[in-house]
């Protein structure tokens, strides 16, 4: 798969609804990758953006919707 941007991210927990920092990897393909670190070791979950984005918002389009990170 070609890479195609990498980096951290934060993202909302599924469960507890908390803000986690994760390493990111999107692939030509669509598939979002995150992992605990940028070692890239342990897969913890996968997004295929293609089928599955919802939404996307980035800065201050965030703030007012829901709890930001730190």
């Amino acid at each position: 798969m070609a890479l195609v941007k990498s980096g951290w991210l934060w993202r909302q927990s599924s469960i507890l609804r908390r803000w986690k920092r994760n390493w990111f990897v999107l692939y030509l393909d669509g598939s979002l990758v995150y992992y605990h670190d940028e070692t890239q070791r342990d897969m913890d979950g996968r997004i295929h953006v293609k089928f599955s984005c919802r939404d996307v918002r980035i800065g201050r389009e965030c703030k007012g919707s829901r709890q930001n990170p730190d």
